[in-house]
């Protein structure tokens, strides 16, 4: 697989994510006729909310296309605070990070449907054009600014020696103490995505929820104690009181995440300056 290939998750991780409504479509024959433009909008939202990876970058810009009754092109702008999706032509503007075009309406929901399938549908349901950073003939423009920006999502869908033979632009990538936090927290939940829900019954998913649950403190102790000598404890802190705050916004409440900090070795001077 080239890097052409492996680039798709630079556009998809570029996205705050979102949960909004799908729009009403109706098929036509063997094709799906678009949306409204404003459904069209939402449901633009609703796939790069999809991917997971996003969280995992304050700074991003790319263009969508959809090739159906025209060029249905939307724009796409993120911060690290906020996200700009206009609807306008975009697929020209080579100053894009990236510019994804799919072949239909349906070769879109087929991806949006189907995310961790995205790789297989590049060449059939989607191209990437030149842009930003990609170069004519599908070599990535592998600057530092690419790396900065895009690699620590690259570690989502690739370990480590993935990484070398896949996406060698970021082989020597490293990732900084809050991406690893976020990234086992990503990864956790993909695994349990993956969990039978009625064929063992309610015991052995007992075990197993326990187990991923272990797993999860166990990742979450290896990373924390992964943190090299050169960091500072002010550093430290930092980091944590950003770990703190993504993991309350996925749900857990702050007795859990102290439970486990103080699990993990963490000071409990420490952990009570990261909640302020």
């Amino acid at each position: 697989m080239t890097d052409y290939d492996s680039i798709y998750f630079a556009l998809v991780t570029g996205i705050v994510v979102f949960s909004l409504m799908l729009g009403t479509a109706s098929i036509v024959g063997n094709v799906t006729s678009l949306p409204s433009s404003d459904a069209l909008r939402e449901q633009v939202v609703q796939f790069i909310a999809k991917m997971p990876p996003s969280v995992l970058l304050t700074k991003s810009n790319a263009c969508i296309v959809i090739e159906q009754d025209g060029y249905q092109s939307y724009e796409v702008n993120k911060s690290e605070n906020d996200v700009l999706i206009t609807r306008r032509y975009c697929a020209e503007d080579k100053d894009k990070d990236f510019i994804i075009k799919f072949n239909s309406y349906d070769a879109f929901l087929n991806t949006m449907n189907n995310p961790d399938d995205l790789f297989l549908n590049h060449g059939k349901d989607y191209w990437l054009f030149p842009s930003a950073k990609m170069r004519y003939g599908g070599e990535l423009n592998c600057d530092d600014d690419l790396k900065t920006r895009y690699c620590a999502a690259a570690f989502y869908y690739y370990t480590s020696s993935e990484i070398k033979d896949k996406l060698p632009c970021c082989a020597d990538y490293q990732l900084t103490e809050t991406e690893k936090l976020t990234l086992d927290r990503l990864i956790s939940g993909k695994k349990k995505t993956l969990m039978p829900t009625s064929i063992f019954g309610v015991g052995i998913l007992v075990i197993i929820f326990s187990l991923t649950a272990i797993g999860l403190f166990i990742s979450v102790f290896l990373v924390l104690h992964s943190k090299t000598k050169k960091k500072n404890e002010n550093q430290k802190v930092q980091d944590l009181k950003v770990y703190v705050t993504q993991t309350l916004q996925q749900g857990y409440s702050p007795q859990q995440i102290k439970e486990t900090l103080s699990s993990s070795g963490w000071k409990n001077e420490d952990i009570e300056e990261a909640f302020k």
